[in-house]
């Protein structure tokens, strides 16, 4: 835990701050998936209490996969650390702070856990595909996952050029452990999406 607090410090994602009023429990967990994998978790349960969550809620991803059942050509990738590319208002800042045997640490960015972490950073996506006309179109976003799809080849590349060129005019960068470049049957938040339609992945059953 202390070289990856010290990993934020000087990526400036996190800063030390001994003299905050607010210090949520940080602890090692599990990595769901990888065995002998550790990632640290901060318990964010007593500050999320205090906090008015925003006034919006996810949307229904089985309603949202309508628009890309029956479409043949498809990508699917994921962000990388996402919630930390999303800056944190100042005043925010102190009360998502967290407690170590190295000290307390405040974020600068958003952290999983709290209250409004993926309902912000799905708006977030939205509202920039929203501007690029490519919502709900060609882009289907769930929290931090992404799906692209489209109808015929010639139409497919130009929104993938669309997407990476609005991902990078946002500041947003993907991850290379998840990504799928080309297919027409889609593994994607626990469906499987294909030319005739959508169905649940018996995988994940």
């Amino acid at each position: 835990m202390k070289q990856f607090n010290e990993s934020l410090v000087a990526l400036g994602w996190v800063y030390r701050n001994e003299s905050s009023r607010w210090a949520s429990p940080a602890r090692l967990v599990k990595k769901p998936g990888k065995a002998g994998e550790l990632r640290q978790a901060v318990d964010l349960h007593r500050a999320n209490q205090q906090i008015i969550p925003l006034a919006g809620s996810m949307p229904s991803l089985s309603t949202r996969l309508q628009h890309a059942k029956n479409k043949k050509h498809k990508q699917t990738v994921d962000f990388i650390k996402s919630f930390w590319q999303m800056a944190l208002a100042a005043g925010s800042q102190e009360s998502q702070s967290y407690m170590t045997e190295d000290g307390i640490f405040t974020p600068t960015r958003l952290q999983q856990g709290s209250v409004d972490s993926s309902i912000h950073f799905q708006q977030f996506v939205e509202k920039i595909m929203r501007e690029a006309d490519l919502l709900y179109k060609n882009v289907l976003p769930w929290v931090d996952d992404l799906l692209m799809y489209a109808d015929t080849i010639d139409e497919f590349l130009p929104v993938l050029d669309r997407v990476y060129s609005t991902l990078a005019d946002n500041g947003l960068y993907l991850g290379l452990d998840k990504i799928c470049l080309y297919t027409q049957n889609a593994k994607w938040c626990g469906r499987v999406i294909t030319p005739d339609g959508v169905a649940y992945d018996p995988a994940k059953i």
